[in-house]
């Protein structure tokens, strides 16, 4: 059973005020996920497989961008899916009729259920 985390919110990026004093925990993936695909890859001499290359990765809606992006994020969610923290992990690129291209993310808590992981991506849908 994984440890607590503490809770981050999707689209601020900040972690969650418990309204007394402290901040708000969690027991799911969420929190590992968010840390996998917006940590920067190779920046923690701990663990070569934290983070992703997600940063670097230019925001110019290109097929080969969105392609990047999508390999980069399931890249990101591999090494929880080999601890068995997640399973299932699906990204795909969509491209709506009108507007730009868009990352959906998703995996399976082992612990949890489903995490919805689009908002923690760039281009995220």
């Amino acid at each position: 059973m994984p440890g607590l985390d503490r809770q981050m919110d999707p689209v601020t990026k900040d972690y969650i005020d418990d309204g007394a004093g402290g901040l708000k925990t969690t027991r799911t993936a969420a929190t590992a996920c968010h840390h996998q695909i917006l940590g920067d890859l190779d920046a923690w001499v701990g663990d070569p497989e934290a983070g992703s290359a997600v940063t670097r990765i230019p925001r110019k809606d290109t097929e080969g961008n969105a392609l990047a992006m999508r390999d980069a994020v399931e890249g990101a969610l591999r090494p929880l899916a080999a601890a068995a923290i997640v399973a299932g992990v699906e990204v795909r690129v969509e491209r709506p009729a009108i507007g730009r291209r868009v990352i959906v993310a998703s995996a399976q808590d082992i612990q949890a259920g489903e995490l919805d992981l689009s908002p923690l991506v760039p281009y995220g849908g």
